[in-house]
Parts: structure tokens; C-alpha cells; sequence
């Protein structure tokens, strides 16, 4: 770990994390309204001006199919893709077009953009999935990516109180934490030229919970997040 950039670097971690946690109970397979609401709003204010209206995405870790049923509604054409068994299939019974990962053989050069909700976080190796999908993308065609931002003060205090690593980084789940340095380094090493770059609330709405301790821990973590600034990295990156 530095300041730059900071991953979970235990043998097997990632096969145990991915492979335990995005089973058929997994709640990010509930259904958010409020990300697809801010999904809507995103496609109507900018794909439109990057992409045709038809276009191909290609959406990595498509999770429950909300991208996936949000810009099917807007006419374009949509594949997901994902680890998670559970996940394809929660995706095709509602008539959308998923297959895991390991499984996919396309044309490359094929797709206007790629997307990667909440996803560059979760994997091993980032530099492979990010070249992965510039194999798939057309010339000049748009790498969107949102992921949490952490600052190197929150590294600093978790490093510090490792306890805390669960309830901030959400480790295992999450085992790449990410600066704008290091995003823009690994955008830019993969020859990808960033064309938008924002911070961000989460554009996801935080469920309720009933449990007094959650409450406490909710409360706790929101303190720090304030004190540290932790927020979410927002871009459009262009291939070249």
C-alpha cells in the first residue's frame, strides 16, 4: 500500500470474496430505482452525445441488469457480462442479454462503449480488464468507469485500525482502492485518453436498516467518510 494507490494482497482472497458473495441472496441483486433514475439521466444528457443512438455497449459486471434494462428502454444495444452464474441468469429470465465472462467471444472493435458500474474495485488484476475491454471497443470508441475514490488519509487510518477495513473499504469484497492518480495512470498506460473526469456521490440509494448496531456502524462510517472526503470516481475515457 502507498499514497497512491493501495490493494488487498492475500493468496485466494479474490476467488473466496467473488465466488462466496454474488450468490443468488446477494442484495445488489435487489432492484435500486434511484441508480436507474440516475441511469436515465446520464444516458439522455451524455451518451447521446458520444455514441449513435443504436449503439453497442458491452456493460462488465452487469450485476441485477439494471444498466442493462435502462438502456434497453433507451434503444441501445446491450450485452452484460458477469462472474456470477446467479447473476447471468437473474439477467436473461428478465429477457436480457448476459453469459459470464470467461464465455464471451465477440467481434473485436465491435462496441461503441464499455461500462464498468462499480466493478474495476472487485478484480485482481484491473490492467488486464481494462485492455480486455479496449480489445472490445471501436477506435475512439468510450470506456466509462465509476468507482469509490479513497483518499490517502483513509489508507493511512485503516493501515492504523485494521479493523476498520470491512465497514470503510468493504474488504473482501473490494481489493483495489484507488486515487486519481493511480486511475489516471492506469487509464493512461492502457492508452486510453480520459475525456471526463468527475467526483461523485454514489449514485446508488443507501438501503435502510432496521439493526441498532448497523445504525451505530452507518453513523461511524459516515463521520469518517466526512472527514476524510472519500467519494466516487466518475469518468468517460476514449480509446486511441
Amino acid at each position: 500500500m502507498n499514497c497512491s494507490h493501495a490493494f488487498v494482497e492475500s493468496e485466494g482472497l479474490t476467488k473466496i470474496s467473488l465466488a462466496d458473495i454474488y450468490k443468488s441472496d446477494y442484495k445488489g441483486f435487489i432492484h435500486d430505482i434511484y441508480f436507474q433514475n440516475k441511469l436515465r439521466l446520464e444516458i439522455e444528457n451524455n451518451f447521446v452525445k458520444l455514441i449513435p443512438k443504436s449503439g453497442k455497449i458491452l456493460d462488465i459486471g452487469c450485476g441485477n441488469g439494471d444498466f442493462l434494462m435502462v438502456s434497453k428502454e433507451m434503444n441501445y444495444e446491450t450485452k452484460g457480462l458477469d462472474i456470477s452464474k446467479e447473476a447471468v441468469k437473474y439477467c436473461n429470465d428478465a429477457g436480457y442479454d448476459a453469459q459470464l465472462f470467461d464465455q464471451f467471444k465477440d467481434e473485436e472493435e465491435s462496441y461503441d462503449m464499455v461500462t464498468m458500474w462499480d466493478v474495476i474495485e472487485h478484480v485482481e488484476n484491473p490492467v488486464e480488464l481494462v485492455s480486455f475491454a479496449r480489445k472490445y471497443l471501436k477506435h475512439e470508441g468510450i470506456l466509462i468507469i465509476k468507482t469509490p475514490l479513497h483518499k490517502s488519509i483513509t489508507l493511512k487510518l485503516v493501515k492504523l485500525m485494521p479493523k476498520l477495513a470491512r465497514s470503510i473499504l468493504q474488504v473482501p469484497a473490494h481489493i483495489q482502492f484507488y486515487s486519481d492518480q493511480s486511475m489516471r495512470t492506469l487509464l493512461q498506460s492502457s492508452k486510453f485518453k480520459i475525456v471526463k473526469y468527475d467526483h461523485l456521490k454514489s449514485m446508488r440509494k443507501t438501503k435502510k436498516t432496521i439493526s441498532y448496531q448497523k445504525r451505530i456502524k452507518r453513523f461511524i462510517k459516515q463521520i469518517i467518510k466526512m472527514i476524510t472526503r472519500d467519494t466516487n470516481i466518475y469518468l468517460y475515457a476514449k480509446k486511441y
